[in-house]
């Protein structure tokens, strides 16, 4: 959450600071960066993981409202398990638009050895989608503001 706040407080200050084109080539390298901050934090956590069985509490479901009105729901599970006879409770990091697991039911995660409150469920591929379709959309932002200056020029 830090990291997107200090992304938007930054965006904003390029767009003032600089002209357009530099907020652009800005804008389409942070939508390639961050993501990468997400796939290395999730190999760190692949490479000195802790293997525990973790049980879905309960699951939350946000309903969140758009523009033109509608509304969607995001569910995102509340996990409980134990490691090193220490008890933790951890929202998962990523909702997703269905429930993908049910309340009572033991799951396996991942855990940083050094850190037991970074998670990651082995099977769940929510991080790796959503980080490929921002991966994708910096490329497209990147690739349009270069073509975009070759035309201006």
């Amino acid at each position: 959450m830090k990291k997107a706040i200090l992304f938007m407080i930054l965006t904003v200050a390029v767009f003032f600071l600089f002209p357009r084109m530099y907020f652009m080539y800005f804008l389409g390298i942070g939508f390639i960066v961050f993501p990468m901050v997400v796939f290395i934090d999730s190999w760190q956590i692949k490479r000195n993981r802790v293997e525990a069985d973790a049980t879905v509490i309960k699951t939350e479901r946000v309903q969140e409202g758009v523009a033109d009105g509608s509304t969607f729901n995001t569910f995102t599970p509340v996990l409980r398990y134990v490691i090193a006879d220490e008890q933790f409770e951890r929202r998962y990091r990523t909702g997703d638009a269905w429930q993908k697991y049910a309340d009572g039911e033991v799951i396996t995660i991942w855990c940083h050895k050094n850190n037991y409150k970074r998670v990651l469920i082995p099977n769940d591929k929510t991080r790796l989608i959503v980080s490929l379709v921002f991966i994708g959309v910096g490329i497209l932002i990147l690739t349009a503001t270069i073509v975009w200056q070759c035309y201006e020029s």
